[in-house]
């Protein structure tokens, strides 16, 4: 449970990673259950999850929703990790 945690963890960028330490999210839902309704019918597939998360620091209760913005497929990605200036071996 603990790689799980930490690949989790590794996969969120900087500022998502401080958002989660500042303000861990309590609560997730997934699309189409109780409490997503109108999420869903605003943002459609579109939509990811709901979290909530509370700020202590302002005693405030923060609902946030995670959004599907762009898509692409992928041709071939260790293609792109190489570097033009590179020779392969």
């Amino acid at each position: 449970m603990e790689s799980e945690e930490g690949s989790r963890q590794s996969a969120m960028g900087p500022i998502e990673a401080a958002v989660e330490q500042e303000m861990p999210a309590y609560f997730h839902l997934k699309p189409g259950q109780k409490g997503t309704k109108q999420y869903v019918e605003k943002y459609g597939d579109a939509l990811v999850g709901v979290r909530y998360r509370y700020d202590q620091a302002r005693g405030v209760l923060l609902k946030t929703v995670e959004l599907v913005i762009a898509e692409e497929t992928q041709r071939d990605p260790a293609r792109r990790r190489r570097s033009r200036n590179s020779k392969p071996e």
